[in-house]
C-alpha cells in the first residue's frame, strides 16, 4: 500500500495522482545502453584493460539510481491535501493542505513544450514564509494543473 493510501483520513478520497512523463527514464535507459555497448567493444575487440568494464558498472548503477528515484516518489492530490513522498530507504515529504493553497503553476522548458511535460508547482504562504510542493516531470502539465483546479474547487 503507498503512503498516501495509509495516510488518508476518514473523509478524505485520492483526487488525482499524476502520470510521469517517460522522459524520466530517457537517461537511465541511455546509460543501460551505453554500459551494453561498452562491454560489448571490450569482449569484441578482447580487450586486457578492464576500464571499460568499471565505466559500465557505472553507468549500470547511475541508471539503477535514476530508476529508483523516479519509481520511489508518490505524488497525489486528495480532496484535503497535496502529498509528495520520495525516497527508498528513508522518505522525504511535502505535504500541504488544500486550503491553504495560494497558488497552482506550471514550470516547463522549451523541451518540455515540444515533449508535453513539465513541474505543477503547488504554493502556499505560511508563517515561515513561502511554501512549496513540486511534481516533478509529470505528463501534460497544461491539462493536469486544470484537472487539479477542478478537482479541488467541486470539493
Amino acid at each position: 500500500m503507498s503512503y498516501v493510501e495509509d495516510t488518508l483520513q476518514n473523509d478524505e478520497v485520492i483526487l488525482i495522482t499524476p502520470e510521469l512523463h517517460w522522459i524520466n527514464f530517457a537517461l537511465p535507459i541511455t546509460a543501460i545502453f551505453g554500459a551494453i555497448i561498452l562491454i560489448a567493444i571490450d569482449v569484441l575487440l578482447s580487450l586486457t584493460d578492464h576500464g571499460l568494464w568499471i565505466i559500465a558498472v557505472g553507468l549500470l548503477v547511475y541508471a539503477a539510481s535514476g530508476i529508483m528515484y523516479v519509481k520511489c516518489r508518490e505524488m497525489a492530490v486528495t480532496n484535503k491535501r497535496v502529498v509528495l513522498r520520495k525516497g527508498v530507504i528513508a522518505s522525504d515529504g511535502d505535504e500541504m493542505r488544500n486550503i491553504a493553497l495560494t497558488g497552482i503553476e506550471v514550470e516547463q522548458s522549451v523541451m518540455g513544450r515540444l515533449l508535453n511535460f513539465g513541474n505543477i508547482c503547488f504554493t502556499s504562504a505560511g508563517s515561515g514564509g513561502r511554501l512549496r510542493v513540486v511534481f516533478e516531470n509529470v505528463k501534460n502539465p497544461r491539462r493536469l494543473k486544470a484537472e487539479i483546479e477542478d478537482a479541488i474547487e467541486q470539493r
